[in-house]
């Protein structure tokens, strides 16, 4: 049994082979690293391209203006000095929610989660689901991706 545990001891004590344990296991945390930073800054570009699809849909439904309102009291003016047009909020969401629909988000659908239209402003809350850059495996998950957008009809 001594001699089992002397054995033991300097198996232990040995260090052939360590190195390269150390290497392996570096190299495969720098690639789990990597995976996730590529996955990350896929979603931050994601974001963005969301963020101008919806500005460009907000900006779209914004056109829409309310004739009868705008011929009665003309140009509204605001508190902050701003000179805006009314606008006609069904046809403005109506218009945006379309432009929306037929646009996608690197092959997945876009999402509506709110939608507001004061007198001169249209507000969208839109998000969406995406693949991640770089998957794993058995990875199934989708990354979502959430914009608030807003657009004001304002003249100067």
């Amino acid at each position: 049994m001594a001699k089992l545990l002397v054995r033991v001891k300097i198996y232990l004590a040995n260090e052939d082979g360590s190195i390269s344990l150390l290497i392996f296991f570096m190299f495969l945390m720098l690639l789990v690293l990597t995976f996730t930073i590529t996955n990350i800054s896929y979603a931050g570009l994601a974001k963005r391209e969301l963020v101008q699809i919806g500005q460009a849909a907000v900006s779209y439904g914004a056109h829409e203006i309310d004739l009868n309102r705008y011929y009665e009291n003309g140009i509204i003016s605001n508190a902050a000095g701003y000179s805006q047009v009314p606008l006609d909020c069904p046809k403005a969401l109506d218009r945006a929610t379309s432009f929306l629909f037929t646009n996608n988000l690197r092959g997945s659908k876009i999402d509506i989660a709110k939608s507001e239209c004061a007198a001169d402003k249209i507000t969208l809350l839109i998000s969406s689901k995406i693949d991640p850059g770089v998957m794993w495996a058995n990875m199934k998950n989708k990354l979502e991706v959430k914009a608030l957008v807003s657009a004001t009809s304002i003249v100067k």
